[in-house]
């Protein structure tokens, strides 16, 4: 495929910023995006399309479902005149009709990631018996020929379906349809970030979860509480300079009434932090030790994984493309890409065509998308890094892997050793040591980061503009300005220099024994120039070090 260029990156963000995407409703440019994110899909995997461009599946879905069956053998050749030549299983379909209706919004679980022969899952949460009741009845009057119920439910179901006074029955079945939807995709865990049992709006439970199905029809999978701020928060964030270290949720609000619940298990034992403190950390820790958890249950389950919030495209996208980049990273998924292709597909991808309505919260200040790229430089740490030590998989998926995250600028890298975090909060402060989950993998030899790094390194160092989210005109900015036309410029260590330097960490074959944590270059950062609008921009200028080939003495005596 053509390389995607940094004019694409800005021209896809401002085209997000001011589009709400719908599937049924596609413009042009929105089916462009799409098609260049199978084409990409498709350089790594063997993919299946799920047709849902009349947006019959899910109206705020992308209109083509990947879902990504298996590596390729010899990647990007199976690209061919046409992207959309998986042959969808009409099994899957099947599937998914059933159990639409059984979460919020119609956002039923779809696989995003594979890693190791396992999905990673997306979704809402469940839904409230309005919803089911509403939302079954107008699918029943209202679908076309591929989407009749009738077509789609066993006789016996059926039956009790169409008994107005069986709405128990109705509830039932469609739980189980989703139940059954999520042992085809092999989900063994279910994490909410919910910060409520149920949603209530006007008095009503308009929506439910997992954990509080009073059926316990979910008892069967690995259920994870793990409350977390919705969108609204980050107006905070945004209000404090877009500084996060300081930046506590208020817990005692009536309407949160979630508790963290994290299974005492072999998976949970490797990650040594204080639960039951959560509502003590600030949104960084919240989100670092999240999200250790989120990968550790990744590298260690035997079976899937769904995430999911309430309508599944705030928090929801978060959390996915943070894992996506930090698996991509280390070379466990996505392995043909370059950072700005990884940057292209999981800001398009993950956020845009999953229905995330950038314009409205650009416009309120709820800042999460944002948030996602700043947090990156916090991610810089082995602990968040794939365990080499397992080796191969078999049966084709997911061979080796790599290392660890992202991209984004790094002031003071390596979670636990500097930086806003406060010490305690995060993993590695937990027990009092600084010695990582992956120590035998922290320290990387120059000459192999030479030889990792080289191939792009060129490239890169040309890289120059990179986000541009606000008023005025983004050519009429340059990299050293601070502001322009009323809006907000911050500069950034280049996102992409940032995922090179993490790639070219991971990919070194020569450990050393003693656990080191790498420093990058701190960038003039983020609260510098930060007074007005709300949108940065993502800038190449300012060298980065040469990728982990200095460790500070603060790292080394932290």
């Amino acid at each position: 495929m053509d390389c995607i260029t940094e004019s694409e990156i800005h021209s896809l963000i401002e085209y997000f910023s001011k589009t709400m995407y719908r599937a049924k409703n596609a413009d042009e440019r929105a089916k462009g995006v799409m098609e260049k994110c199978v084409e990409l899909a498709k350089l790594d995997y063997n993919v299946t399309v799920l047709d849902n461009s009349s947006g019959d599946l899910c109206a705020h879905y992308p209109s083509y479902l990947i879902i990504m069956e298996s590596e390729n053998s010899t990647r990007g050749d199976l690209i061919k005149d046409t992207i959309y030549e998986g042959n969808e299983s009409p099994r899957l379909r099947e599937l998914v009709m059933k159990a639409r209706s059984a979460r919020c919004r119609a956002r039923f679980p779809v696989p995003v990631i594979l890693f190791q022969g396992k999905f990673i899952c997306r979704s809402a949460t469940l839904s409230g018996g309005p919803e089911i009741y509403s939302r079954s009845g107008f699918d029943y009057f209202f679908a076309g020929d591929s989407t009749n119920g009738e077509q789609i439910q066993d006789d016996n179901d059926q039956n009790n379906l169409n008994n107005p006074c069986n709405n128990w029955v109705l509830c039932d079945q469609v739980r189980k349809d989703d139940i059954k939807l999520l042992k085809s995709l092999s989900v063994g865990t279910i994490v909410d970030f919910m910060v409520e049992k149920k949603k209530v709006k006007f008095g009503l439970n308009v929506t439910s979860s997992e954990k509080v199905d009073k059926e316990k029809r979910y008892s069967q999978f690995t259920i994870l509480s793990l409350p977390y701020p919705g969108c609204e928060f980050f107006r905070e964030f945004r209000d404090q300079n877009y500084s996060a270290e300081n930046l506590y949720y208020n817990w005692s609000q009536t309407h949160v009434d979630a508790e963290i619940i994290v299974p005492q298990d072999s998976i949970t034992d490797k990650v040594p932090v204080k639960w039951k403190d959560y509502k003590k950390w600030n949104l960084l820790s919240l989100t670092g030790n999240y999200l250790l958890l989120l990968l550790r249950y990744t590298f260690d389950s035997s079976s899937g994984i769904l995430i999911h919030c309430i309508s599944g495209w705030d928090r929801t996208p978060l959390f996915t493309s943070l894992l996506r980049i930090c698996l991509w990273a280390d070379g466990a998924i996505h392995k043909s890409l370059t950072p700005i292709q990884l940057l292209y597909f999981t800001i398009a991808y993950d956020w845009l065509l999953f229905g995330h309505d950038l314009q409205d919260r650009k416009n309120k200040g709820e800042d999460i998308f944002y948030f996602c790229f700043h947090f990156l430089k916090y991610l810089m740490g082995d602990e968040y890094s794939v365990p080499r030590f397992k080796g191969k998989v078999t049966g084709g998926s997911n061979p080796m892997l790599r290392g660890v995250e992202d991209y984004m600028q790094c002031d003071t890298c390596g979670v636990g050793g500097g930086g806003d975090l406060d010490s305690g909060e995060m993993i590695m402060c937990s027990q009092g040591s600084n010695h990582s989950l992956n120590s035998s993998w922290s320290s990387i030899s120059s000459k192999s980061q030479e030889i990792n790094a080289s191939s792009q390194s060129e490239d890169l160092a040309n890289m120059s503009a990179g986000i541009w989210i606000g008023d005025g005109n983004p050519s009429q900015l340059s990299s050293s300005s601070s502001t322009s036309g009323g809006s907000t410029l911050m500069e950034f260590t280049d996102t992409q220099k940032i995922l090179m330097a993490k790639m070219s960490q991971a990919a070194s074959t020569s450990p050393v024994a003693v656990p080191m944590r790498t420093n990058f270059r701190q960038r003039n950062e983020s609260t510098s120039s930060l007074s007005v609008g709300s949108w940065q921009y993502v800038t190449s200028t300012g060298s980065l070090r040469s990728s982990g080939s200095t460790v500070s003495s603060n790292s080394r005596s932290s």
